[in-house]
């Protein structure tokens, strides 16, 4: 039994340490997104808001969604029980491999999120509020989507259009599980910004990653023995 309680604690700090140090990156090689997002708090007036959210939303597809892809990517190998690669070199590797497909899908997603904004502020704040449950599920959904995506980009080899087409499936024909872990998602964000700071230099991003693309594999090899 003690030798059972030693091995579950080493287990656990094994993981503890892999999420921290994968976490750790993703956060380094989006300094220049997270330093002009604090800027956002220093804006004197709205016009100097604006014009540091348009600068992001120029860079973020350079910089945030190949540093999130390459992310998956490493997360990708743990959820198919290959916990024993080199974290940050596997990293740079999948980072360099998944650079140009992720900048297009970074514009596609941002695309999409900033149409879902639009929407969200125009059909509450013009038509009625009592719309906003409707479209916080929509944006639980579209989140979803949108995390599917990242995790179909590093897991097929398909074109944009395809892997976006096979992300919005896997979603909507596996709404308990993609709706739970979007919920799940979303909480955790929720505690880390609210409660819990130190959850997003330590594991957030991370965590978030290992969750959904775990979801994401359960799916796929459910699929293929449907298949099979």
């Amino acid at each position: 039994m003690g030798m059972g309680f030693t091995k579950a604690i080493q287990l656990i700090t094994e993981w503890i340490a892999r999420l921290f140090f994968a976490n750790i990156i993703w956060l380094l090689f989006n300094l220049p997104v997270i330093l002009f997002s604090v800027n956002v708090t220093f804006a004197n007036n709205r016009q100097e808001v604006t014009s540091i959210i348009v600068l992001l939303l120029l860079i973020a597809p350079f910089i945030t969604f190949p540093a999130t892809s390459a992310l998956f990517a490493v997360v990708r190998k743990w959820a198919r029980d290959d916990i024993t690669i080199p974290v940050f070199k596997s990293y740079l590797k999948y980072y360099k491999e998944n650079y140009k497909a992720s900048i297009v899908a970074g514009f596609i997603i941002e695309f999409f999120w900033i149409i879902y904004a639009a929407d969200y502020y125009y059909l509450t704040t013009k038509i009625s509020a009592s719309l906003a449950l409707f479209l916080i599920i929509l944006g639980v959904i579209f989140l979803m989507i949108t995390l599917f995506f990242i995790c179909s980009l590093v897991h097929y080899e398909l074109t944009i259009k395809k892997l976006l087409k096979n992300s919005i499936i896997m979603v909507l024909t596996n709404p308990f599980l993609t709706v739970s872990i979007g919920v799940f998602n979303l909480s955790i964000m929720y505690i880390s910004f609210r409660y819990a700071p130190y959850l997003l230099l330590f594991f957030l991003v991370s965590s978030i990653a290992f969750v959904t693309f775990s979801s994401f594999y359960k799916i796929y090899r459910k699929v293929e023995l449907i298949k099979n």
